[in-house]
C-alpha cells in the first residue's frame, strides 16, 4: 500500500485553521499489548466523536498538484493551515500554510519557508473534504 509523506503514527494532534476557525484532532490510545506497546486509534475530534479515518482524509494533502515554485513570494491571505504536533524530538511541530498566490495557484509555506505552488482547484477540493470531515 502507498504510504503518505506524513508518518501518522508520530502525530499526536493536528490543528486545522479553516475560515478563521481552529479545529483540533487528537490521537487517542488504546491499552498496551502484551509487549508494552501502545496501539493508537485514529485522530478524532474532541468530545468522543467517532473515528472516521481522519488521517486517511488528511493524507490527501500530498495529492495536491504542484504547479510551480516561487521562493521569493510573499504569502497572501491565508486560506488554510495545519499544525501537526508530533512525538519527535527533531520536529515536534510542523506548520503547513496555504496562502493566496494567483487565480490558479496557492503558495505553500512549510515551517516558515515558502517554496511550492499548488493548484487552487486541488486546494478547494481539500477544503471541501475538510469541511465535510469537520461537520461530522
Amino acid at each position: 500500500p502507498r504510504r503518505g509523506l506524513m508518518d501518522w503514527s508520530d502525530v499526536t494532534s493536528v490543528e486545522i485553521n479553516l475560515d478563521g476557525t481552529t479545529y483540533s484532532l487528537e490521537r487517542t490510545c488504546d491499552e498496551e499489548d502484551r509487549r508494552g506497546r501502545q496501539h493508537h486509534r485514529d485522530l478524532r475530534l474532541p468530545a468522543g466523536r467517532p473515528d472516521r479515518g481522519h488521517h486517511r482524509r488528511l493524507d490527501s494533502i500530498q495529492d495536491l498538484e504542484v504547479t510551480g515554485s516561487d521562493t521569493d513570494a510573499t504569502p497572501g491571505t491565508e486560506e488554510l493551515s495545519f499544525t501537526f504536533y508530533q512525538d519527535k524530538e527533531n520536529f515536534p511541530t510542523v506548520t503547513l500554510v496555504f496562502s493566496q498566490y494567483d487565480s490558479s495557484s496557492c503558495l505553500v509555506t512549510l515551517n516558515g519557508e515558502s517554496r511550492l505552488l499548488v493548484s487552487r482547484t486541488d486546494l478547494l477540493d481539500l477544503v471541501d473534504t475538510l469541511q465535510d470531515l469537520l461537520a461530522e
